[in-house]
């Protein structure tokens, strides 16, 4: 199964930041990936409190944010994986060089939880949720800073905890 995973990895990895690259992706999901990174995520959960009218909506969020981000701290630091640029030094990562280790995505995880948590708020808009984490979770592996299967168990825990969780944190802060 361990190298079946690792040639699946490898595979799409070399598809996705070898075979299609191209100016307008690169631009794209550099851009993109910025979406589900600390400092906006922290801004936008901000104003969703600030505002009166989503302050419910912004606390369970967030809430859901701040206990993802710290389960996928914990993940990585015991999993200990490395990047696929560490590895691999013909991937191209466009400049963006990271610290910590790889695996699971922490962007992909915030995507997912933004996923969970809006679309039970708002389940008219699900599929646009759907879409905007499954790109992040592809401009990971494009970006050359996960292999997809970082990205599968960063939406996986997002998943879990949003099964654990969010019902007692929706009732806990009201809404």
């Amino acid at each position: 199964m361990g190298k079946f995973i690792k040639k699946f990895d490898s595979l799409i990895i070399e598809m996705l930041n070898k075979k299609i690259k191209c100016s307008f992706l690169d631009i794209f999901f550099k851009n993109f990936t910025n979406i589900c990174g600390p400092v906006f995520l922290t801004i936008m959960t901000a104003l969703l409190i600030l505002i009166s009218t989503t302050r419910n909506m912004g606390l369970q969020l967030g809430s859901m944010l701040i206990i993802n981000g710290i389960v996928v701290h914990i993940i990585k630091i015991i999993r200990k994986r490395p990047r696929p640029y560490w590895v691999d030094e013909f991937i191209n990562t466009l400049g963006i060089d990271l610290n910590d280790y790889s695996f699971p995505s922490g962007h992909t995880n915030a995507a997912f939880t933004i996923f969970f948590v809006l679309k039970s708020i708002f389940p008219q808009y699900l599929y646009i949720f759907l879409i905007f984490a499954v790109l992040m979770a592809i401009s990971r592996v494009y970006l050359g800073v996960h292999y997809p299967t970082d990205t599968v168990a960063g939406a996986f825990v997002a998943w879990i905890l949003y099964l654990i969780l969010y019902e007692k944190i929706r009732i806990f802060i009201g809404g």
